[in-house]
């Protein structure tokens, strides 16, 4: 992973603010803790402890200590330590949401409010003693079971579809302090002003433009599995903060840290449970990502802490000073495991070997050293840059990456032996890495320049940039490139149609040619042919016309003769009729003559026919050898243009086709030009669409907040309802139980009197009759003892004694027991009244618990309804924000 910084330059960049910063960061270092006990609760005393305290819990709230104030009332908790913006206490007495505190009152002065809104954010103190309470805010889980070492499962950690419109586009760029390479796919990260842009190390291309409000990124590092960004930085003298971004959607996951200046170095766990920053507060300070909370800090640094580093096994953390101090740490401890002394000047970079057991350091010092961390030795050290090494990276294969203030970047393997150095860039290289994934190395300077070069041949790839065109500008571009090419396309489209013009002609001509010359030739052969044929013909007919000519000279003196010799026959025949020998060699001479005459006839007809045909076939062949003679002529001036028209041919379809290719390309150009235009318009769109989504959801949050505490508050009615008509229940127990208890002691009461009085008539009884047994005792004790002999007398007095001593101990026990009646009335009577008060005040209780239930179902309706207008407003406004989500969705699957 890499991701490497020199803060420091940034901070020089800065010039005269950075004295400033320092002594802010000093000041407000020093400034003392706003705590509860000495700021808030003299205000709260002041203003709030009338209705807010531990005998009056207006609302069940008790302000009046720090255990009821951080309890919360009947709503909940107050206050998020660190974020009085999510804190009620703060918006009820900013006057921002109902109820207004305090009641009917002004707001509190406003030296009261910063007092407060300091407290909350600074922690909600208790004493100067005390610990910074943790946000309760949720916190998303990041924690992997173990420190990734190895290619992740599943596809690489890419970006999807997001947003190219940059938050910022600047007139000129600055110094780039860090560059992080996934480790796992073709990822860089850099960072811009109030923005973290992706690029593509394959095509160079931008991918995202992540938001980074809180100020300038100073350091970029990506997670061990490449699926999390970390972006720390802020304003000098003013904020520092880290965040953590989800690679593959952009948002933000979760956030750490508030530090009074820009955190100068950070890293994230490779376990991704912890993040450690550090800054000019000379202070490391390591948070738990889960919850926030602040686990451990250290000042051991004696100057700005300008680098950190987790070991991939995320069991160590390695950190660097501006004096040249190296500490290494226990990472879940802060215990201190190794102080590395060699440097003596600023350590700008830190990079772990993958194994953990080699750490690599650059310094100011010039040098690159290598640490092992089993004693803490240095077992490698050279001169990497000859006026100050700035930055230093590990590649997964143990090749060392650094850069320098020599302006160039190099590699080298781990005895120092340099494997390559690049072209120098135009001013000090501040930050290089190398993407394992496309085997390239980047480099970054104080101007802004950031090259990308081959790590295998040192060929110079491309360059990036950290103020990329607005997607307006882009467009722009876009535009009048169509309006250029869409000139050079149709040039090039009509040079294109001349060039296949003219070679259509010029193969038409070649053809035209060829075609008139394979004619002609045909002709020449045809008629050499026709020509050896007439030749044939005339001496055919010249052999016949002779033949006929000299059968027809041979019988041209015969037929005469044989004429005359049948005249001269036929008269001697005449003569002599009876001669049969003489008429039959006449009648032979006159076959004969016939025959010979015919024969004559007809050889001199084929005379004359031949003649006629001989002089016909000459004629033809006269004829024919004309046209042959004629053909040639017309062949060999047709040859002689062919070579022209063969070149001509060869030349413009040569010039045909670099037209056509010069239009092909024109045309891809404007294709390009044109997919670029639409490309740009539907990016334009893509980011307006997320940014209204943005604006709905803002809109939408405080609507769907005031449905949620609608809600909270229906439902808090509703407990509170449910708990009242329970009081009711109970309350007529009370009451049934009080009245069974007064029946019960009424007639308690009863029965005591009636038993007292009983007692009463039993003494006056006894009263009554204890006279006259006494009376008659004496009488009897005195007969007794006048006649002493007299036995019956003697017991009869005896018996009189033992009855009045009998009825005398019945009287006393009677009286005794009277007391006791007595008392037992009188206690009745105290239970009776008792047990009646309190039959009287559960009816109290009840008629109360009754008209509270009556009240709270009066109120539900207003609490409900209440709830069901919030609800509507929050579902109206939600429902454009989920139509655009949706929509978005669909966009984000749209391959450009």
């Amino acid at each position: 992973m890499a991701s490497k910084s020199n803060r420091w330059l940034s901070m020089v960049a800065l010039g005269g603010l950075l004295a400033g910063g320092f002594v802010a960061s000093a000041r407000a270092a020093d400034a003392p803790k706003v705590t509860y006990a000495d700021h808030v609760l003299p205000i709260l005393r002041a203003k709030c402890l009338s209705c807010h305290n531990t005998d009056k819990k207006s609302g069940g709230l008790d302000l009046s200590n720090f255990t009821g104030l951080k309890a919360g009332g009947g709503s909940g908790e107050i206050f998020d330590p660190g974020n009085s913006g999510a804190s009620i206490l703060w918006k009820v007495i900013n006057h921002e949401e109902e109820p207004k505190m305090p009641p009917n009152s002004e707001k509190l002065p406003a030296e009261m409010l910063a007092v407060i809104k300091n407290w909350i954010d600074g922690g909600a103190l208790e004493t100067t003693g005390s610990k910074a309470l943790a946000s309760k805010k949720p916190k998303m889980d990041l924690k992997l079971t173990a420190a990734p070492t190895v290619r992740p499962e599943g596809p690489p950690p890419m970006p999807g579809r997001m947003s190219l419109a940059p938050v910022v586009r600047t007139k000129t760029t600055t110094a780039i302090t860090s560059l992080a390479v996934n480790p796992w796919s073709p990822l860089v990260a850099v960072p811009g002003q109030k923005q973290v842009l992706l690029y593509n190390t394959a095509t160079l291309e931008l991918l995202g433009v992540l938001p980074y409000p809180e100020g300038i990124p100073q350091v970029l590092k990506f997670s061990r599995n490449g699926s999390l960004l970390m972006a720390a930085g802020g304003h000098a003298a003013a904020q520092g903060k880290v965040v953590i971004f989800n690679v593959r959607t952009g948002e933000r996951v979760t956030e750490v840290g508030d530090e009074l200046d820009t955190v100068l170095a950070a890293d994230i766990s490779p376990d991704q449970s912890l993040i450690a920053l550090g800054g000019s507060a000379k202070m490391i300070r390591v948070y738990s990502i889960a919850d926030g909370s602040k686990l451990w800090e250290s000042k051991k640094h004696t100057d700005w802490v300008t680098s950190l580093a987790f070991a991939p096994d995320s069991v160590l953390l390695a950190t660097g000073d501006r004096n040249g101090g190296v500490f290494v740490w226990e990472a879940e401890t802060g215990r201190e495991f190794h102080m590395l002394k060699a440097h003596t000047a600023m350590i700008t970079g830190f990079s772990w070997r993958l194994d953990s057991n080699i750490l690599a350091s650059s310094s100011e010092d010039t040098t690159v050293r290598l640490w092992e961390m089993e004693n803490g030795g240095n077992v490698k050290g050279w001169g990497a840059h000859g006026v100050g090494a700035s930055s230093v990276d590990f590649a997964r294969d143990g090749r060392i990456v650094s850069a320098g203030r020599d302006r160039v970047v190099k590699i080298w393997d781990q005895n120092g032996t340099a494997v390559r150095a690049f072209e120098a860039m135009a001013d000090i290289t501040l930050a290089c890495a190398i993407c394992n994934e496309t085997n390239r190395v980047i480099g970054a300077d104080w101007t802004g320049a950031i090259r990308v070069w081959n790590a295998v041949d040192g060929a110079k790839i491309g360059d990036l940039t950290p103020n990329p065109p607005t997607l307006e500008e882009r467009l722009a571009a876009a535009n009048v490139a169509v309006q250029a090419t869409t000139a050079e396309t149709k040039a090039a489209t009509d040079g294109y149609t001349a060039a296949q013009a003219a070679a259509v002609k010029a193969t038409t001509d070649l053809n035209t040619a060829n075609t008139k010359m394979a004619e002609l030739t045909k002709v020449v052969t045809d008629t050499t042919a026709a020509a050896v044929k007439s030749k044939e013909v005339i001496a055919a007919a010249q052999a016949a016309h002779d033949a006929a000519a000299k059968i027809a000279a041979t019988l041209d003196p015969v037929v005469p003769a044989l004429t005359d010799s049948v005249t001269k026959g036929t008269e001697a025949a005449t003569k002599n009729a009876e001669d049969k020998e003489i008429a039959a060699a006449v009648t032979a001479l006159k076959a004969l003559l016939d025959n010979r005459a015919a024969t004559l006839a007809a050889n001199k007809k084929v005379v004359a026919d031949k003649v006629v045909e001989l002089t016909k076939g000459k004629e033809q062949l006269v004829a024919q050898e004309k046209l042959i003679t004629d053909s040639n002529v017309a062949i060999e001036a047709v040859k002689k243009t062919v070579p022209d028209l063969t070149v001509a041919d060869k030349t413009m379809t040569e010039k045909a086709v670099a037209a056509k290719a010069v239009a092909d390309a024109a045309n891809a150009k404007l294709a390009a030009s044109q997919q670029q235009v639409a490309r740009w318009t539907a990016e334009i769109d893509f980011a307006t669409k997320l940014r209204v989504l943005t604006e709905k959801q803002a809109l939408a949050a405080p609507l769907v907040a005031a449905s949620e505490e609608a809600l909270a508050a229906v439902n808090k009615m509703k407990a509170d309802l449910a708990a009242a008509q329970q009081v009711v229940v109970t309350s007529q127990t009370n009451v049934n139980t009080a009245n069974t208890a007064v029946a019960a002691a009424k007639q308690v009461l009863t029965t005591a009197a009636a038993e007292h009085a009983a007692i009463i008539t039993t003494i006056a009884g006894l009263e009554a009759a204890l006279p006259a047994l006494k009376e008659a005792q004496a009488k009897g004790a005195e007969a007794a003892a006048k006649t002493p002999t007299d036995k019956e007398l003697a017991a009869a007095a005896e018996l009189l004694k033992t009855a009045l001593d009998k009825e005398t101990a019945s009287l006393t026990a009677m009286k005794t027991l009277l007391v006791e009646k007595a008392t037992a009335v009188e206690k009745a009577k105290i239970v009776v009244t008792e047990m009646e008060k309190k039959a009287a005040d559960a009816v109290v209780v009840l008629t109360a618990s009754n008209a509270k239930v009556t009240e709270l179902a009066a109120a539900m309706k207003p609490i409900e309804d209440k709830f069901a207008s919030a609800k509507q407003a929050a579902d109206q406004a939600l429902q454009p924000v989920t139509a655009l989500q949706q929509e978005i969705q669909k966009l984000k699957e749209v391959k450009l």
